[in-house]
């Protein structure tokens, strides 16, 4: 029997107090790794764009704006 089995076993026998502890404990502990990857994921990519344009990026997201509302 391997030790997910051994634990899935164990939290079966938990009253639902406990079984909802570990469930926020998991979640966290999922969300906290979850983000870290997606952060350097991201921060892989930061400025592979620089100077892709003649202009500045917040000017061109200003000037896409103006031009949808017309």
């Amino acid at each position: 029997m391997s030790t997910v089995d051994v634990i899935l076993k164990e939290i079966k026998s938990l009253n639902y107090g406990d079984k909802l502890i570990i469930y926020r404990k998991i979640k966290e502990d999922l969300l906290v790794n979850h983000e870290k990857i997606l952060t350097k994921n991201i921060e892989k990519y930061r400025g592979i764009a620089k100077n892709i344009w003649n202009r500045d990026a917040q000017e061109y997201i200003n000037y896409l704006r103006e031009n949808d509302r017309i």
